[in-house]
């Protein structure tokens, strides 16, 4: 699920083969990774990914869109490997074994809190 006003969410979720089969992503994460959000500029993505600014804006309306679009991709990278099972959980077993822990909260003096 893309979140966010739809300004900002990337015309494509997957880039055509026109954007030079993902370079444009792949600059702007070294570019953002370089200079952060605020520092990026996308003369300098479009440049080293031998594109045209224009290019770039004809498929992300913005700057914050291309980030979101890299961001994603980055954070598919990581959870993809780290993916895990619920039912394979250490705690989800214990719990459908045993009986479900009364959550509550501890009182103060058992937080070895002191009275100020």
């Amino acid at each position: 699920m893309v979140c966010g006003p739809a300004s900002l969410r990337p015309k494509y979720l997957t880039l055509p083969a026109s954007m030079s089969s993902l370079t444009v992503p792949a600059t702007a994460k070294a570019e953002f990774s370089q200079h952060g959000i605020a520092g990026a500029r996308i003369d300098r993505i479009a440049k080293a990914a031998r594109t045209s600014k224009e290019r770039v804006y004809a498929y992300f309306s913005s700057k914050v869109a291309l980030y979101r679009f890299v961001s994603a991709q980055e954070l598919a990278a990581v959870a993809e490997p780290t993916r895990m099972d619920p039912t394979t959980c250490p705690v989800t077993q214990a719990a459908s074994t045993t009986t479900s822990p009364t959550i509550r909260p501890l009182p103060a003096h058992e937080l070895g809190a002191t009275g100020t």
